[in-house]
């Protein structure tokens, strides 16, 4: 009798992991990109009371991806964009509305968002030895005024030393650092 007990708390444990493991599968079936799945069900919190869609909300780093003959600078351009990837993306339009109907809503996230002008056109003319240049985008109504954020604020030319930091405005290395 008390192997079986044993066996059958262990079976138990098995079930409750395995179910939590499936519901876990459910929620990032979604996702796209790399935001975690408790972002995802913040958004999704502010989106149902605004009365949009999560696809109506993109996250920046929804929007972007490293060009796979770049993937080396990935870790360097997390680093560089930082929380900027996480930004929460508004259309102007529903800004108000946005604002006033997530007043009342409690997440434990702390959710940035901005409220953009949608479209914008979008820019194919990156030069692809900076860090927006080295992007691929994918393209939505945010797509146009993301690319001319990137342009703005991260225009990093990227180089392979430190050395070479000095040489620009703006550079990145491989490792991270920016200057």
């Amino acid at each position: 009798r008390a192997a079986f007990a044993d066996a059958e708390s262990s079976r138990r444990a098995v079930e409750s992991e395995l179910s939590r493991a499936r519901a876990e599968q459910d929620r990032t079936r979604e996702l796209r990109g790399s935001i975690p799945a408790h972002l995802h069900e913040a958004r999704t919190l502010l989106a149902q009371a605004a009365g949009l869609t999560p696809t109506d909300l993109p996250f920046v780093g929804e929007l972007i991806e490293v060009r796979t003959e770049f993937e080396p600078w990935r870790d360097a351009f997390n680093l560089a964009l930082g929380g900027f990837a996480r930004t929460l993306l508004v259309d102007v339009a529903d800004l108000g509305r946005f604002r006033a109907a997530i007043e009342s809503v409690r997440i434990a996230e702390r959710i940035s968002y901005e409220g953009v002008p949608t479209g914008v056109a979008e820019s194919r003319t990156a030069d692809p030895r900076t860090l927006p240049g080295r992007l691929d985008h994918r393209s939505t109504p945010f797509t146009g005024w993301l690319q001319q954020r990137l342009r703005e604020r991260f225009e990093y030319v990227c180089v392979d030393s430190s050395t070479e930091l000095a040489e620009h405005p703006r550079a990145l290395t491989l490792a991270g650092q920016v200057s």
